[in-house]
């Protein structure tokens, strides 16, 4: 595993879907704090009355907003980690953007399936964590 400072290229559809999705989500997440638009109800729920792994999300997030960060991790683990990876993505866009830089970590082929496993790793035991608390 290799973590490197190379040139930016031009910016690039995927470049433009990551930062808007982040965008967007963090849109979201304030107009649901402020009272704007109620929270969206999680389709999976709705359809099968189980919670889904990323069931709690948007509470953790306007838990992690005002501070709470104790009550973020008992609603959703995960969706913290995802949020601070989310944002260093948008950072690394935008440096790229800037800068004519950005970081970029190469892997290997066993290095990128032991980062594969340990994500689904973390994401069956939150779903565990969801479904038990």
């Amino acid at each position: 595993m290799r973590l490197a400072v190379v040139p930016a290229a031009r910016i690039g559809i995927t470049d433009v879907i990551v930062t808007l999705g982040a965008l967007f989500a963090a849109l979201y997440v304030a107009l649901v704090s402020f009272e704007a638009i109620p929270p969206l109800v999680c389709p999976w729920r709705a359809l099968l009355g189980l919670e889904c792994p990323m069931c709690g999300a948007t509470r953790a997030l306007l838990a992690l907003g005002r501070g709470e960060v104790t009550a973020a991790l008992a609603w959703n683990p995960l969706a913290i980690l995802l949020a601070v990876a989310a944002a260093a993505a948008v950072a690394n866009e935008i440096a790229g953007a800037v800068f004519r830089r950005r970081l970029s970590l190469e892997l290997g082929r066993r290095e990128g399936l032991a980062l594969l496993v340990a994500f689904l790793a973390a994401v069956a035991a939150n779903w565990a964590y969801v479904l038990l608390r």
